[in-house]
C-alpha cells in the first residue's frame, strides 16, 4: 500500500510513509490525484508500446542501480549493483567481479 499521513504502522517495522519522510501532512485528494497522473503516464507508455522507455523507468527506480549492496544467495555474501532485470523478469545483478548474476524471485536477499 502507500502510506501518506501514517506515523505508526504496525507489524511492518521498516515501512515508512510520506509524513514521516517529510515531516508534514499531506492532503490525500491531492496526493490522489498525483498518484493517478503518474500511473496514467505509464499506462499511457504501454499504449503506445514503449516498452523501452518503461524499461529504462522501471529500472532508474530499482534500489541499487547506482551503488554497490550486499546480498547474500545460496552461495554466501556478495557485492553488487543492480544491472538489469531480463525479458523473464529476472533480477540481473553485476558484482565487483563484473559477473553476472540471474536471480528469481526471493533467491537473492539485500542485505542492509
Amino acid at each position: 500500500g502507500l502510506n501518506v499521513n501514517q506515523t505508526d504502522i504496525k507489524g511492518v517495522s521498516n515501512a515508512t510513509s510520506i509524513y514521516k519522510k517529510s515531516g508534514k501532512k499531506h492532503n490525500l485528494s491531492k496526493e490522489l490525484n498525483i498518484f493517478l497522473n503518474f500511473i496514467s503516464d505509464f499506462i499511457n507508455l504501454c499504449i503506445n508500446k514503449n516498452f523501452e522507455k518503461l524499461d529504462k523507468l522501471y529500472l532508474s527506480n530499482l534500489f541499487g542501480t547506482d551503488n554497490f549492496q550486499k546480498y547474500r544467495d545460496k552461495t554466501g555474501f556478495f557485492e553488487a549493483v543492480v544491472s538489469n532485470i531480463d525479458k523473464f523478469g529476472r533480477l540481473v545483478l553485476t558484482d565487483k567481479n563484473k559477473q553476472k548474476r540471474i536471480y528469481r524471485f526471493k533467491e537473492v536477499e539485500l542485505i542492509q
